[in-house]
C-alpha cells in the first residue's frame, strides 16, 4: 500500500511538473530577429510594448549629412503623451528644443536664434513629419503607429514582419525575439525616399520594458538625406521636476 501511495504521489507530481513546463512560456531573446511569428504576434507586441510616464534619458550621439560629420551629446526628457525635452550638448549647449502635441519651440544657443511654430512645421528641422506620440514611441523601440494597424505578413525570403500601409507610406516592422522593433522602414508609394530605424543592444529597463539602447536612423532620398546614431548611456524612470523653457530676451525669431 506504501509502495502505491508513493507511486501514485510521484506520478501526480510528474504530471504537475509536466503542466507547468507546457505552460511556461520561452525566454525572451531580444538579441535575435524572429523570423516566424506566432498567429498572435499582435498580441505579443502589444504585451511588450514599452511603457512609461517619465522618462529620462541621457545619449552619446553623431549626425552624419554629407561629408560633414558632428558628435555630441543628448538629454532627453519625456512625459507621455504631453512632451519632449531635448538639450544638445557639444562641450556646452548648442541648442535645446521643446515638444508638446500641437507645437515646438526650438533655441539655436549658437546663433542666439529660436525657432516656434505648429508640430507640423518641425519637418524642416528634422527632415521627417513625426507627431510628439511617434517621436516618442520612436525613442523606445516602439512602433510609431499602433501595433492594431499592421498585419503580418512575409517577403520572397519568406521572411516575417510586419506591415502597414496609409497615405502613400508603408512601414515595414522587423521583430526581435522579445518582440520589440529590431528595425523599423519607411518607404513612400510615390518616390524613392526611404528612412530605416534599427534598434541594437536591448536592455530590460525598471518600470520601463526592454529598450533598444542604440538607435541608428539612416534617411535616403528625402529633403535631407543623413545618418544620425545615438546610444543611450543613461535611462530612468523616475519622476522629475517641472520642465520651465524660457526663450532669451536677447534672442532673434528665426525664420
Amino acid at each position: 500500500m506504501k509502495r502505491f501511495v508513493a507511486i501514485a504521489l510521484s506520478t501526480f507530481l510528474l504530471t504537475l511538473t509536466g503542466v507547468g513546463c507546457k505552460s511556461r512560456k520561452a525566454k525572451l531573446d531580444c538579441a535575435q530577429a524572429l523570423t516566424k511569428y506566432p498567429k498572435d504576434v499582435k498580441v505579443e507586441v502589444a504585451e511588450n510594448l514599452a511603457s512609461f510616464e517619465f522618462l529620462s534619458m541621457r545619449a552619446k550621439a553623431k549626425y552624419t549629412q554629407g561629408q560633414n560629420s558632428n558628435s555630441f551629446g543628448m538629454n532627453i526628457k519625456m512625459q507621455k503623451d504631453s512632451f519632449v525635452w531635448v538639450s544638445v550638448v557639444a562641450v556646452i549647449e548648442v541648442a535645446r528644443a521643446y515638444i508638446t502635441p500641437d507645437t515646438f519651440v526650438l533655441l539655436d544657443r549658437f546663433n542666439k536664434k529660436y525657432y516656434k511654430g505648429a508640430i507640423q512645421d518641425l519637418e524642416r528641422f528634422t527632415g521627417q513629419n513625426l507627431s510628439l506620440s511617434q517621436l516618442q514611441n520612436l525613442l523606445i523601440s516602439n512602433p510609431i503607429y499602433g501595433i492594431e494597424l499592421f498585419e503580418k505578413n512575409n517577403d520572397e525570403l519568406r521572411k516575417d514582419h510586419l506591415k502597414y500601409e496609409n497615405a502613400g507610406i508603408v512601414n515595414r516592422v522587423e521583430l526581435s525575439g522579445c518582440y520589440r522593433s529590431m528595425s523599423s522602414e519607411f518607404t513612400t508609394t510615390t518616390d524613392a525616399k526611404k528612412v530605416v530605424v534599427d534598434y541594437q543592444n536591448f536592455s530590460k529597463e525598471k518600470d520601463l520594458g526592454f529598450v533598444g539602447n542604440q538607435i541608428n536612423i539612416n534617411a535616403n532620398g528625402a529633403v535631407k538625406s543623413f545618418d544620425f546614431l545615438m546610444e543611450y548611456t543613461s535611462i530612468s524612470t523616475a519622476d522629475f521636476d517641472p520642465i520651465v523653457f524660457i526663450i532669451p530676451s536677447r534672442y532673434a525669431k528665426g525664420n
